[in-house]
């Protein structure tokens, strides 16, 4: 039997400003870029959130403090000096910023937030993750999916730029794609609570996720090139 994709993926409100979130966004770029991004393949990360101790290391670039794949930071691991939950100190370029803000008014403590950036005509393996993340899509557009293929799921999902975040339970077979000629970004962040206490401190939690609440690809797929939006969140 399928299950519907509201017990996997929940939407809620940031109380952000989904123009103010991306002209923040789009203003760092450059700043972000002389920084230097930490990259996997064909998909770069940032950190907001960061270790504390690596604040005062000159050869550890705290922008990458946490980035990449890291299985050994799960606070059930006992062979690692360092989990998750110590990556809560906001990195300098974000200090006073309405990221800053987000994570400060937030009713769930978001830890190892970091922006991923993937870039065009990319996806991911199919994977599962070892916790749930929570993604705030910030520069985006509809031709880039989520896609969970798993026989019990079976479901693609747009998630547009609206400054709502997003809980998804990534310990799921997913990926992402981006199938545009633009960069997506989206921060990413956890935390350490359980899921029923993060569904607790976030009242109302769930936005519809019907397919009339989401842009929609007009046009004859076998048509590539006729395709036309309808938004222009590319920007």
């Amino acid at each position: 039997m399928q299950e519907p994709i509201t017990k996997y993926v929940k939407r809620f409100s940031t109380g952000k400003n989904p123009k103010h979130l991306k002209e923040a966004m789009d203003a760092m770029i450059p700043q972000i870029e002389e920084a230097g991004w930490f990259t996997i393949g064909f998909q770069d990360q940032f950190a907001i959130q960061a270790h504390p101790d690596d604040f005062d290391k000159p050869d550890v670039n705290v922008y990458h403090s946490g980035c990449g794949p890291t299985p050994s930071l799960h606070k059930d691991r006992t062979d690692n000096p360092r989990i998750e939950a110590d990556f809560i100190k906001t990195t300098p370029m974000f200090q006073n910023t309405i990221f800053e803000e987000l994570l400060e008014e937030s009713p769930v403590p978001y830890i190892r937030t970091r922006i991923f950036k993937l870039k065009p005509k990319h996806c991911f393996r199919i994977h599962r993750d070892i916790d749930y993340k929570f993604h705030l899509p910030i520069i985006t557009n509809t031709m880039n999916m989520w896609v969970f293929p798993a026989h019990n799921v079976n479901h693609s999902l747009h998630t547009p730029l609206t400054g709502d975040n997003y809980f998804i339970d990534t310990r799921i077979a997913h990926t992402a794609i981006n199938g545009s000629g633009y960069d997506r970004y989206h921060i990413c962040m956890t935390s350490y609570l359980t899921d029923q206490e993060v569904f607790d401190r976030i009242a109302p939690f769930e936005v519809p996720l019907a397919k009339d609440n989401y842009p929609v690809i007009k046009g004859n797929p076998q048509d590539g090139h006729n395709w036309v939006l309808d938004d222009d969140e590319h920007g």
